[in-house]
């Protein structure tokens, strides 16, 4: 018996697009974003696992309100920065451009720093969940 004749009998149909299904979405389907971490995520970081929170928003943005232990860092001055961490160090990003965090993390994670996350939807989470923020600086 070949396989066409194998899968076109009836008592077989259903075996075979259930394991095509199941391929399918194993290759295309559920396909969370690696970067993105959500609140509870970022807690657990923190306070678990010691990580390093930088704010990559701009200065007056960070002044209003952040997370606390968070540091302040600009994008331009971030590679020097980051030669004071270890590579292995878990480190979140804050910032408002998702899109814009996730080319970073790539490039990051390219370099061996490969706990590098960021949270979801930057501050507005965090607020929108109601947890508590700093007003002031810590800026590097």
């Amino acid at each position: 018996m070949n396989f066409i004749n194998f899968v076109t009998q009836t008592k077989n149909i259903f075996f075979f697009a259930s394991a095509l299904l199941t391929g399918i979405y194993l290759i295309i389907g559920d396909k969370k974003n690696i970067f993105a971490i959500d609140v509870l995520e970022t807690i657990n970081l923190i306070n678990n696992k010691h990580a390093i929170i930088l704010d990559l928003r701009i200065y007056s943005n960070f002044e209003k309100y952040h997370i606390a232990q968070s540091t302040n860092v600009q994008l331009d001055t971030l590679d020097s920065y980051l030669k004071k961490i270890s590579p292995d160090k878990n480190i979140i990003f804050i910032h408002e451009d998702n899109s814009l965090i996730e080319k970073l993390i790539i490039n990051l994670r390219k370099k061996g720093f490969i706990n590098t996350f960021y949270l979801s939807n930057g501050m507005d989470t965090w607020i929108n969940n109601d947890l508590p923020v700093i007003k002031g600086t810590n800026k590097i």
